[in-house]
């Protein structure tokens, strides 16, 4: 068996991973640009308080999740050794870091 490191994936797994890396980020950039010219009352600034980019948010966290799992699954399940799976791990491990550390800042209102 050869010890290959690629960019791209080989496995079915592999190749969903950086999908849905790609959306989470698509979708990060879409949040961000609708978001630039919108006024945000200041008496409600809950994270549901505008519920579209509320819904993107977790969609683009839940893609996230999705990715970080489904790639975890192809480096440990089908031996992947894509460099972009690990990259969508990377990036998918951190949104998962932030995304708790968003909802614990509210929920203890420390922000």
């Amino acid at each position: 068996m050869q010890n290959s490191f690629n960019i791209l994936p080989k496995t079915k797994l592999g190749k969903y991973a950086v999908v849905f890396i790609i959306v989470a980020i698509v979708l990060v950039a879409t949040i961000n640009v609708l978001s630039i010219n919108i006024d945000i009352p200041t008496d409600d600034t809950g994270f549901f308080s505008n519920m579209p980019l509320a819904v993107m948010t977790l969609g683009a966290f839940s893609c996230a999740v999705i990715s970080t799992i489904t790639g975890l699954a192809a480096v440990i399940k089908n031996k992947e050794q894509a460099a972009l799976v690990y990259l969508c791990i990377l990036i998918g491990a951190l949104a998962i870091y932030f995304g708790i550390a968003q909802i614990v800042g509210e929920i203890t209102d420390s922000h």
